[in-house]
């Protein structure tokens, strides 16, 4: 019995020692590739400003009153001036959380493109939201021009203008409310030239 328990837990400590070192060799390489993804997702809810910049290098930061870093974006520049914005926010879905990176024309104040980070939704039905048709709907939305709902974009279901996906109404919800925290920020800002 006692050699049994000592089997097991060498190979106990033998497998999580192996677990470790995969771990440790692969999360750099990882880190890299999710970094490399956000920065293709960047560009292409910048594409229709043309910035000079590479958007993921020039990160910008809200901070509160003592200083702390409360929301992150990246700024778009072209010609030496500030154009758009993109910030990432969080919206519940039907299977929990959806994250939506969303660009913003500071001059024309709306919506440049929509781009999905992660979601967890159901395939076939809520993991459309990433199809680029759907979220095409987005692109010259601002609060100004669109029927919100308390505020926030919202869908045909609800008496909004976004158009939802038959059979998963909760997961264009996400998305719309994760929009409207990401274009009322940008709303706030000025950083306008």
């Amino acid at each position: 019995m006692i050699r049994l328990i000592f089997s097991l837990t060498l190979i106990t400590l033998i497998c999580g020692a192996l677990l470790a070192i995969v771990y440790d060799k692969t999360k750099e390489p990882i880190q890299k590739a999710e970094i490399a993804e956000k920065g293709l997702k960047l560009n292409n809810v910048f594409s229709s400003l043309e910035p000079d910049n590479n958007p993921i290098e020039n990160p910008y930061y809200l901070t509160n009153n003592s200083g702390d870093t409360i929301k992150m974006g990246y700024l778009a520049i072209k010609n030496g001036d500030t154009v758009g914005i993109a910030f990432e926010d969080t919206g519940i879905g039907y299977a929990g959380k959806v994250m939506v990176l969303t660009g913003v024309d500071l001059s024309k104040n709306c919506i440049t493109s929509v781009e999905i980070l992660s979601q967890s939704e159901t395939p076939g039905l809520g993991a459309k939201i990433q199809d680029s048709l759907w979220r095409f709907q987005f692109a010259g939305k601002s609060l100004d021009n669109s029927t919100l709902i308390n505020g926030n974009f919202g869908v045909l279901k609800d008496g909004g203008d976004i158009d939802a996906i038959s059979g998963a109404t909760i997961s264009p919800r996400a998305v719309c409310a994760a929009v409207s925290q990401s274009v009322r920020t940008a709303d706030t800002l000025k950083i306008r030239n």
